[in-house]
């Protein structure tokens, strides 16, 4: 059961990243021309990692509190992380970690996401089985 509901949200999680975000992402290359097709895919790929790290830290939420406090939770994290980002912009400098190149990037960013994933999964299991047991 924990399996299917975890492959479920990461298949939701897919899906509305190559269906709706990918869409978005070549009507602002295409139509609006807003960026060329290089960083736009560039941009995607990295919301689209991003997507899996946050769907690992909001199954735990969600398995830990229900859906109701799981939710507030992971709003909460979410107003924590921006308020993260503004500090580090203003106080630490973004340069730091812009000056790193992109493949650096891509896979620091990847295993992060392979990494929580496996994490979240084995604590929601964990959760499952102490809360059913």
């Amino acid at each position: 059961m924990i399996k299917a509901k975890i492959i479920s949200t990461l298949i939701l999680s897919t899906l509305s990243n190559l269906l709706i975000s990918l869409p978005i992402t070549l009507i602002y290359v295409f139509v609006y021309q807003a960026v060329n097709l290089d960083i736009a895919l560039l941009i995607w790929l990295f919301s689209f990692i991003l997507t899996f790290i946050m769907t690992a830290i909001q199954n735990i939420g969600l398995f830990t509190l229900g859906n109701k406090k799981g939710t507030i939770a992971f709003v909460i994290f979410i107003i924590v992380v921006a308020i993260g980002y503004v500090y580090s912009n203003i106080f630490i400098g973004i340069e730091t970690i812009v000056e790193l190149t992109t493949p650096t990037l891509l896979i620091f960013e990847t295993l992060i996401a392979i990494i929580l994933n496996i994490i979240s999964f084995y604590a929601c299991v964990k959760i499952y089985s102490i809360k059913n047991s």
